[in-house]
């Protein structure tokens, strides 16, 4: 079997090559395997965290949080903190590590996808089939065969997913092509004429069925470059 290990930037060994599995360093630590046992150790392959009778070590540490398995509730998902303490108990059929403030979950109510806080309380509620995770604000979900976006209240920001396909657009009496259509901010930025364009006054959710984008969207598009 390959063994893995870390070296630093001059290629100096600092970390013998003795684990089955490793992950980056994340705030100070990194998830190994050592030979069956799952571990968290720090930068010169000291022990932090070696799990409990209680439970596993799944993950490393993601914003002070790593991922735990019971050992007594059906193989459930939690959080540990850098202590060992339990602070989201196990009761999770799923979970990705946390990303500004929030994890994907999900759990045996309705087999679908929510987000829960480092306190493990449900921020968004468990209705997705399936969901990413955040960056800039916002998360990429799908539900009922649409994919989208998302803000941290779980209001849509933009919920038909185009792909980079060129869509043809009605604005200022002529036709023009959307399309690389990107969400920041609950802001919408597209490409009109090789132009970026920033339609600020939006209403969400959007009906982009039934809408012409310049004209039922906002007051007017702004120029800008992003």
């Amino acid at each position: 079997k390959k063994h893995w290990g870390y070296i630093d930037k001059n290629g100096n060994t600092v970390i013998d090559f003795k684990y089955l599995e490793v992950s980056n360093f994340n705030d100070g630590f990194a998830f190994v395997n050592d030979n069956g046992t799952p571990l968290i150790i720090d930068k010169i392959g000291n022990i932090k965290l070696n799990g409990t009778d209680d439970y596993y070590i799944k993950s490393n540490f993601t914003e002070g949080l790593a991922g735990i398995q019971s050992k007594r509730s059906n193989g459930k998902f939690g959080f540990i903190n850098e202590s060992g303490r339990v602070v989201v108990e196990c009761e999770y059929d799923y979970y990705d590590e946390f990303s500004e403030g929030l994890s994907a979950v999900r759990v045996d109510l309705n087999g679908k996808y929510g987000f829960i806080d480092g306190k493990g309380n449900n921020v968004i509620e468990y209705k997705y089939d399936s969901v990413s995770y955040f960056s800039e604000g916002l998360v990429s979900v799908k539900i009922n065969g649409k994919v989208g976006y998302i803000n941290k209240e779980g209001k849509v920001c933009y919920y038909k997913y185009i792909n980079y396909e060129t869509t043809q657009e009605e604005y200022g009496g002529s036709y023009k092509y959307f399309n690389s259509i990107k969400i920041l901010k609950e802001k919408i930025y597209g490409n009109i004429d090789g132009k970026i364009v920033c339609f600020e006054k939006v209403d969400f959710p959007i009906d982009w069925e039934n809408l012409y984008a310049g004209v039922d969207m906002v007051d007017k598009p702004i120029f800008t470059n992003i």
